[in-house]
C-alpha cells in the first residue's frame, strides 16, 4: 500500500528530476550554434533516449496516465513557445 509519506517522496523525486531535465535542456539549447534549431537537437535527444531507455520513452509516448498528466499541465498553464534560452 502506498502511504502519504511514499507519495510525498515520489513528488519530491519527480520535482527534483524535472528541474534537472529542464536545466539540461536549457544548457543544450544554450550550447548549440545559432544556426542549429533546438528542435533538431531535441529530436536527436529523443532518438538517443529511445536507444538508451526504450521503456522510458515508450511510457512517455504511449501511457494514458502520462498523456493525461501532460494535458492537465497544459490546461493549467498553456505551453507557449518561448525564445531560445541564451
Amino acid at each position: 500500500m502506498i502511504t502519504d509519506r511514499d507519495m510525498a517522496a515520489k513528488d519530491r523525486v519527480a520535482a527534483r528530476t524535472a528541474k534537472r531535465i529542464s536545466a539540461a535542456l536549457n544548457r543544450m539549447a544554450r550550447d548549440l550554434p545559432e544556426s542549429v534549431a533546438a528542435q533538431a537537437a531535441l529530436a536527436d535527444v529523443i532518438a538517443e533516449l529511445t536507444r538508451l531507455e526504450p521503456w522510458f520513452l515508450r511510457l512517455i509516448f504511449e501511457d494514458g496516465d502520462i498523456r493525461e498528466a501532460y494535458d492537465a499541465a497544459v490546461a493549467e498553464r498553456p505551453a507557449t513557445p518561448t525564445a531560445r534560452p541564451v
